[in-house]
């Protein structure tokens, strides 16, 4: 039965917020197509940055949005808080994966089609953006708890900056890691990466727990 409503949630909310992902969707492929038709490196940062943090952070949204409409009834239809919080986890996964698909695939075709951007080559270039596409993990795995507590409450537009340039910070110091850790800058690029997912992971039990104890 659960499963049942997990399910019925779901979809509820990403046929609800379909029109705004829809828009997301078009603008991450607008920005593929601008970046592969002129090879200009400035296209492709403007693309990574939209997919791996504006891109899973607006659908979040857009989806969490629509879902406040349940928030109103949970005492009176079989929806429990913490199959919201499931909702925008299971969203957030779906959101990465998306963009995870769209930066190999640029990656790929920015290989074959601009070799003079990508002169490292296809591995080498994925590995570079490790760090990149594990921004989304650690943005919100710390804006999630924050957002879903008394204190976060009414604040989540806040927290949300705050968070997304947090994490992007901490990317721009990568390669100063490579010197204060002593380690070469793709192990310095995978600790980023565990770490992140490690905090997303992590953060679950923390919101669902938080979460339980909102007054609405």
């Amino acid at each position: 039965m659960k499963r049942k409503q997990m399910k019925g949630l779901l979809i509820f909310c990403f046929h609800a917020a379909s029109g705004n992902v829809s828009l997301l969707l078009m603008g991450l492929l607008a920005l593929s197509v601008i970046f592969l038709a002129t090879g200009i490196a400035f296209f492709l940062n403007i693309f990574l940055i939209y997919a791996v943090t504006l891109f899973p952070m607006m659908v979040v949204t857009s989806m969490a949005s629509n879902a406040g409409k349940w928030e109103q009834f949970q005492l009176t239809m079989p929806i429990r808080r913490h199959h919201l919080i499931q909702m925008q986890y299971t969203g957030l996964l779906f959101a990465i994966f998306v963009s995870a698909v769209f930066v190999i695939g640029i990656t790929g075709l920015g290989v074959i089609l601009r070799e003079v951007v990508f002169e490292e080559g296809f591995v080498s270039a994925l590995i570079g953006f490790i760090p990149s596409m594990s921004v989304p993990f650690l943005m919100m795995g710390v804006l999630f708890p924050l957002a879903s507590s008394k204190i976060g409450k009414g604040r989540e537009s806040g927290l949300m900056t705050i968070c997304m340039l947090g994490a992007i910070g901490l990317t721009i110091l990568l390669p100063q890691m490579e010197d204060w850790l002593g380690m070469s800058f793709n192990m310095v690029a995978v600790l980023f990466a565990a770490v992140s997912v490690c905090v997303f992971i992590v953060s679950y039990p923390i919101t669902r727990a938080l979460y339980g104890k909102m007054d609405f």
